[in-house]
């Protein structure tokens, strides 16, 4: 049995109806419904003042905000899986994160590296 959790790799968004705005994320959880609850963990915690301000916030707002996923993607290592996030970051308009995912490899040397293909 393989024992890494990045296997489990997803990419995610958080979107809402009538708001353009979309948040790119990415987990090992191993479901979605877990990391969205985690979202709204984060979110009581800022409303209480015991956390910070996430950029998701803006699109939880809404009541009827949702979880998607756009890939499953497993993977071998932390980086695999943030390097992904930030292609679908850099590829998808609105997108409300303010931070990058990952910094180490530009997608080209990414690509070449993981003989990935597109």
């Amino acid at each position: 049995m393989n024992n890494n959790k990045y296997q489990r790799g997803k990419i995610y968004s958080i979107q809402a109806p009538g708001i353009p705005e979309v948040y790119i994320g990415s987990t090992t959880e191993p479901t979605l419904a877990r990391r969205m609850a985690g979202h709204w963990t984060s979110m009581a915690k800022y409303r209480r003042g015991t956390s910070s301000y996430y950029t998701s916030f803006r699109i939880l707002e809404s009541p009827d905000a949702f979880i998607q996923l756009i890939e499953s993607f497993p993977c071998n290592s932390k980086d695999n899986l943030l390097a992904r996030e930030q292609h679908f970051i850099n590829i998808t308009a609105n997108v409300v994160n303010k931070q990058k995912a990952f910094t180490g490899l530009t997608p080209e040397e990414y690509h070449k590296q993981y003989n990935i293909q597109y």
